[in-house]
């Protein structure tokens, strides 16, 4: 019995053949701009961002409903200053403009947000209602 040979341009028409809605995160994930969730303490986590060559101006974060969206877009005023400064000789750092959203739980809220260093953080915190919390009860001898 004699096996086909597949090449890579025939992978994703395979895979829609054997996954038809398998979210492949090569395909349909976009990984700019890099980010790492980190666990911070308790009920606290953070997400943070690399944005470098972006200004607090240049991005946005917001919340609807359970979706937390990150936009980054130059501002054209910054790239025209930055270009009567000088001209590139070579550009590695990618300004290209994002659209991150990350499905957040009912139960987590954005704590702050902060720009330092080229890295977006963005702090979350786990809120639980009253009648999750534990409770504890005064023992009554009688």
């Amino acid at each position: 019995m004699m096996q086909d040979k597949f090449t890579t341009k025939d992978l994703p028409s395979l895979l829609d053949e054997f996954f038809p809605t398998a979210d492949m995160a090569f395909r349909k994930t976009p990984n700019y701009p890099p980010y790492n969730i980190v666990k911070l303490h308790g009920d606290h986590s953070m997400i943070e961002m690399a944005v470098a060559g972006f200004d607090e101006d240049d991005l946005s974060v917001y919340q609807e409903g359970n979706s937390l969206n990150i936009e980054g877009a130059k501002n054209e005023t910054t790239e025209d200053v930055r270009e009567t400064e000088g001209a590139y000789l070579h550009r590695g750092i990618s300004t290209r403009s994002f659209k991150r959203r990350f499905t957040l739980a009912n139960n987590v809220e954005v704590e702050d947000v902060k720009l330092r260093n080229g890295m977006l953080n963005v702090y979350l915190k786990m809120v639980r209602p009253e009648k999750d919390k534990p409770k504890s009860f005064k023992i009554n001898a009688e």
